[in-house]
C-alpha cells in the first residue's frame, strides 16, 4: 500500500490517525471527505484557539480561512475564551469634586429631584445616586462644579438628561423646576 492513496470510511478514525504516531514516508493518507491527513488535520485544528495559543499562530489560522463564514465562526469562538485585549489610554478630563456632588445627594436623602425615585441600596450598603451638572462641566458650556449646579438623580434620569434627545430630556424635565 506504500504510495497509493487510503480511505477511511469514517472520518473519526481519520482524527484518531491524526491524533497518532503513523506516520510512514510519502504515503498519503486521506479521509471519505477526500482529504489528506495534513488537510484534515488543518480542517479540525482551524477553531482550536486555546489561551495558551499565541497571537501570530491565531493570525495564521484566521489568515489560511478560505470563506467568510469560516473567519466570522473562528473569531465568534475566539472571542468565547479569550480575555479581551488591555490599552492603557491618556484622556483629559475636567477635575470634579466628590464631597461636593456626595453633599448633593445627602442633602437630598439619595431622593431623584425628577422623578421622586428612592435610591436602592448597593451591595456596600449605601444608597445610591447620581449628581447631575445642571449647565455641563465640559463641551463648552464651562458649568461650575459647585453644588449651586448640581442636582440629585436617580441612574434613569440621569442617563435620559446626560445621553437623551432634546425631546426626551423635554419630555422628563416638564413640570419640574427645570422645565424650560
Amino acid at each position: 500500500m506504500l504510495g497509493s492513496d487510503i480511505h477511511f470510511t469514517n472520518p473519526s478514525r481519520a482524527a484518531t490517525f491524526v491524533d497518532g504516531d503513523w506516520s510512514s514516508g510519502t504515503q498519503v493518507w486521506k479521509n471519505a471527505e477526500g482529504l489528506s491527513v495534513g488537510e484534515y488535520e488543518k480542517s479540525v485544528r482551524k477553531f482550536r484557539f486555546n489561551q495558551d495559543s499565541t497571537t501570530e499562530e491565531i493570525v495564521e489560522n484566521i489568515a489560511s480561512m478560505n470563506t467568510l463564514s469560516d473567519t466570522k465562526e473562528a473569531l465568534k469562538e475566539l472571542s468565547t475564551i479569550l480575555p479581551p485585549e488591555r490599552v492603557r489610554r491618556v484622556t483629559n478630563g475636567v477635575v470634579r469634586d466628590p464631597e461636593s456632588a456626595r453633599r448633593v445627594k445627602e442633602e437630598r436623602e439619595y431622593i431623584c429631584e425628577v422623578c421622586d425615585r428612592q435610591p436602592f441600596t448597593q451591595k456596600s450598603g449605601k444608597p445610591y445616586a447620581e449628581a447631575d451638572h445642571i449647565k455641563p462641566l465640559g463641551g463648552g458650556h464651562n458649568g461650575l462644579d459647585s453644588p449651586e449646579n448640581m442636582r440629585c438623580l436617580c441612574a434613569q434620569c440621569h442617563a435620559v438628561v446626560t445621553h437623551g434627545s432634546s425631546k426626551s430630556v423635554k419630555a422628563l424635565l416638564k413640570d419640574t423646576k427645570w422645565d424650560s
